[in-house]
């Protein structure tokens, strides 16, 4: 029997809108076969207990919001060990700011899927997180 892989999606927001990303994301994981958890970085999850994370996070003043980095750097040593995607709501530049600072490496950036697409991704390099794979933007 084929073990479903596990997904922590975590967030940081400050007025909503980047729990709402992040449930988009939970259901578009869902929809292909994987169990997700969607929790708020301040409740403080275990990505030790997945197979695979994404984090996002809220931009404001071009840096990722504080919770956000600091989840990042608490767990910096499970990040080579496992996938990890990477998803901003703002302007893409804080990628370059605090949390690039705390976690030098590359993260790839990608287009906003649908919740149902089945459509490849398209990356591109970007320097932010050492080990993960994509980087959802949303417009606006």
């Amino acid at each position: 029997m084929h073990k479903q892989p596990t997904v922590l999606v975590a967030y940081a927001t400050a007025a909503g809108a980047t729990k709402s990303v992040a449930e988009f994301v939970g259901t578009a994981l869902r929809v292909r076969g994987c169990e997700v958890d969607v929790a708020a970085v301040t409740d403080r999850p275990d990505p030790a207990r997945y197979d695979a994370v994404v984090v996002g996070s809220a931009v404001h003043d071009r840096a990722l919001l504080p919770a956000a980095t600091r989840f990042a750097a608490d767990h910096r040593d499970r990040w080579p060990r496992i996938p990890v995607w990477l998803f901003s709501v703002g302007i893409g530049p804080s990628l370059r700011g605090p949390l690039g600072r705390a976690l030098p490496g590359r993260c790839h950036r990608g287009s906003r899927p649908s919740a149902t697409s089945s459509a490849p991704w398209t990356t591109t390099r970007s320097p932010a997180w050492p080990t993960a794979r994509r980087h959802l933007r949303r417009p606006g």
